[in-house]
């Protein structure tokens, strides 16, 4: 049996999502909510919590502004 594996497409998305990843950590600023702490937990994998709403499950709000004048 052969099997024909299409490398091209799985290259050009991964290609598409670094150059998205790159553009938001350039133009775009992240930060915890004023008064929110996060602490990471291990619940099976490694998940952001926010202390004192632990019940409410893994959750990592954050706060995006756009990087003005760069």
């Amino acid at each position: 049996m052969i099997q024909v594996v299409n490398t091209h497409s799985t290259h050009s998305s991964v290609t598409e999502i670094q150059a998205f990843l790159v553009t938001l950590v350039r133009e775009f600023s992240f930060s915890v909510p004023e008064g929110r702490n996060i602490r990471i937990t291990r619940r099976g994998f490694l998940a952001p919590m926010v202390i004192g709403e632990e019940d409410k499950g893994p959750q990592l709000p954050l706060t995006i502004t756009p990087v003005i004048g760069h």
